[in-house]
């Protein structure tokens, strides 16, 4: 079995739906202690603490606001970026509560604070801006009249110990408010599940009756085809995901069990995708069809009557059981 091309992150949060290598127009980050022009540029990129858990590096960078608040612009101007490079989001102010901040973060995106200080975040795939994903590219920490900025070249879907300047304490100063700046991936063709199975529903009083089930979702790309597929459910890929799963005849439609998303290592080390497709108690799966890959190549992958050719999938597993599990190395 081939191993899946996904990049994950170290927690094994999908990460690349798409690829987000958008580069630096200079072979560096920006030239340290080289002026930046005239005006608010006049003074140095100062390399700061604290280091991130990923290793990132903070600057204190220049701006045009006296109190320490920095801009996504003023991050593409420090590093050297072409205007527009980031989709910017709101500076939101924190209440020091909980973790509280007095709006909401895009959705997608989580935020936890530690300590009133340290900023962690994370995302189980890039997020979807309008018709775009996204990844952070910066996040910009302010405390007291100073502000680090994190910068991900490629970009990032989490990190964490993310905080304001240390001062002259010998610590970083309480967490005041905190941007981030997104960067888009420059395939945005998200990577999907799907799944299809032969069931037989098993009686008391013995014997069994056979039908289909597919699973149940958030995309349904054949909805206009007048076939099967019209019922196929489609997902996002996410970790710690639950999804629905339906007999596909013999209406209503009913649930008859789950399609589970998890992540770990097989008996070899290797970083995997667990998917386990369960049937409730009554439920034998006989044969299980699973399909992940990008969107665009399940649309593709049609039949001559639109629907996809399920049995080509690259995924298959035809022992019965009330359980079918799916192992996936990740690339």
């Amino acid at each position: 079995m081939r191993k899946i091309n996904l990049l994950l992150s170290v927690i094994f949060l999908v990460s690349t739906f798409t690829a987000c290598d958008k580069k630096a127009t200079d072979d560096e980050l920006f030239q340290n202690k080289e002026k930046k022009g005239s005006g608010f540029f006049e003074v140095y990129n100062t390399e700061s603490s604290p280091v991130s858990d990923e290793g990132i590096t903070p600057y204190i960078i220049a701006g045009s606001n006296n109190g320490g608040n920095r801009t996504c612009n003023d991050v593409e101007k420090a590093f050297a970026l072409p205007e527009g490079f980031f989709l910017c989001g709101e500076k939101l102010d924190y209440t020091d509560s909980e973790s509280d901040f007095y709006d909401l973060f895009p959705e997608g995106l989580t935020v936890t604070v530690k300590d009133g200080k340290f900023v962690s975040f994370a995302m189980d795939s890039p997020i979807r801006i309008g018709d775009g994903f996204y990844k952070v590219g910066a996040v910009i920490v302010k405390g007291s009249s100073e502000a680090n900025i994190y910068y991900y070249e490629n970009g990032m879907l989490k990190d964490g110990g993310l905080a304001s300047p240390v001062n002259a304490s010998g610590a970083s100063a309480d967490l005041s408010n905190l941007s981030f700046c997104f960067v888009e991936c420059e395939n945005n063709d998200p990577i999907v599940i799907a799944v299809k199975s032969e069931i037989a529903q098993i009686f008391e009083e013995g014997g069994d009756s056979r039908n289909w089930a597919v699973s149940d979702g958030e995309l349904f790309p054949f909805s206009s085809i007048d076939k099967w597929c019209s019922r196929l459910g489609v997902n996002y890929l996410k970790t710690d995901t639950v999804y629905d799963f339906k007999t596909l005849f013999r209406e209503p439609y009913v649930s008859i069990g789950n399609i589970v998303v998890n992540t770990g290592q097989n008996d070899e080390g290797e970083d995997c995708i667990f998917i386990d497709v369960i049937g409730n108690d009554d439920i034998r799966l006989i044969k299980s069809y699973l399909f992940i890959g990008s969107l665009s190549e399940l649309t593709d992958m049609t039949d001559g009557n639109g629907c996809p050719d399920y049995t080509s999938w690259e995924f298959t597993n035809l022992v019965r059981s009330k359980k079918q599990t799916f192992v996936i190395p990740i690339e």
